[in-house]
């Protein structure tokens, strides 16, 4: 009896075990396919809710298009638009956000100089050009260069350039006024008939001569000489106190004041005949003559009464410029260096003249372009 209620009471345990056992498999096997359900649906929402969001961002990009659409449509037809101006750039940015899509930034497009790296020169083309204070005609007039001066040029703004002028100024210059090549200089002959040499210096032989008026292209200057073109392009060289820069500086062909080229030429025979007479300090004759003693001592055989001081000469005839001497003019000199009238001596014609030389220590013809005293002027005597 005993053994049966134990053998019920173990199957009791045992089936209870089963129930329990049972439960806990239904239990585990339910909560994973509710785990795999909750993933499914888990995953259907976010694929479901990703498609609204594409809906949307897809309907608020339809609604940007339509908002530019005008603004492309009017500028492809030629119309344009109060928000763009010349030189200006427009960029419009798109996103999620319709008031984004439709934001603008506008960008004035500044105009940089160009900066020059190497060297650069150029010549001035015109006859006077302007300097400026700025790129522009408004701007302040600083001065003016002539015709061929060079300038280095800095930078170039457009239509202007800035340049350094040959005193270190930083100035600008309209930039069609320059060039790389220098312009041809031009003079005009100043005398009755000019002579050109085949050298600079009157010991050069004379090829050929030009008349008052002639413009001659200049090329170099060697001191007081000019290299030139003249006619058949042919390079020579003239005296360059004979022309000046401008037609209008051209003096008249003959002189305002009486001349005598008969008396001229018979004062002028006569001086020659005392070459190489002694110079005597405070002499005045054939035994010896100072520059104002041969002077006068010469023109007085003509009748014509002249100071004996050299320093009084400045006052006597009439003045003539360098540019139209004439055989027989009394030439003034600054001997000593100090600004004042100290010699004199007569003009022979083809830049040579008659004195009596201190330093040479007699009466002599020299070459006016060659004393080395100071050329005060000249005076005109002979009527």
């Amino acid at each position: 009896m005993e053994n049966t209620n134990i053998i019920r009471r173990c199957s009791e345990i045992l089936a209870a075990l089963i129930v329990v056992f049972s439960t806990i498999v239904f239990i585990y096997t339910n909560t994973r396919h509710l785990i795999s359900a909750y993933d499914v649906l888990s995953a259907s929402k976010a694929k479901m809710s990703g498609g609204i969001e594409d809906r949307a961002e897809s309907s608020s990009s339809g609604l940007v298009s339509e908002s530019i659409a005008p603004e492309t449509d009017e500028s492809i037809s030629g119309k344009s638009s109060p928000e763009i101006t010349e030189n200006t750039v427009t960029e419009t940015y798109t996103g999620s956000d319709t008031s984004e899509a439709a934001a603008e930034l506008s960008v004035e497009s500044a105009v940089e100089p160009a900066e020059i790296t190497e060297p650069v020169y150029k010549y001035v083309q015109v006859n006077l050009l302007n300097l400026r204070r700025g790129p522009s005609s408004d701007t302040e007039l600083l001065g003016t260069l002539p015709q061929g001066t060079q300038v280095q040029v800095l930078e170039s703004h457009g239509e202007w350039l800035k340049v350094l002028t040959p005193e270190k100024k930083e100035v600008y210059v309209f930039a069609e006024y320059v060039a790389d090549t220098k312009p041809p200089v031009y003079n005009y002959v100043n005398v009755n008939l000019l002579n050109v040499r085949s050298g600079p210096g009157s010991e050069h032989d004379i090829v050929t001569t030009i008349p008052r008026g002639t413009r001659v292209q200049v090329l170099e200057q060697y001191g007081e000489w000019m290299k030139v073109i003249v006619k058949d392009n042919m390079e020579a060289f003239v005296y360059a106190p004979y022309l000046v820069a401008s037609q209008n500086l051209v003096a008249r062909a003959e002189s305002a004041q009486p001349y005598n080229q008969s008396l001229a030429s018979q004062i002028i025979e006569y001086a020659k005949q005392f070459v190489g007479v002694p110079y005597v300090y405070g002499g005045s004759s054939p035994k010896g003559f100072d520059c104002s003693g041969f002077t006068k001592y010469v023109f007085g055989k003509f009748k014509i009464s002249l100071p004996r001081s050299a320093d009084d000469y400045a006052s006597v005839g009439v003045k003539v410029s360098r540019s139209d001497l004439k055989p027989g003019d009394i030439l003034l000199f600054d001997r000593y260096d100090n600004g004042r009238l100290g010699h004199v001596g007569i003009y022979l014609g083809n830049d040579q003249f008659i004195h009596a030389s201190s330093s040479k220590k007699k009466v002599v013809i020299m070459r006016l372009s060659e004393y080395r005293a100071k050329f005060l002027g000249a005076r005109r005597v002979i009527k």
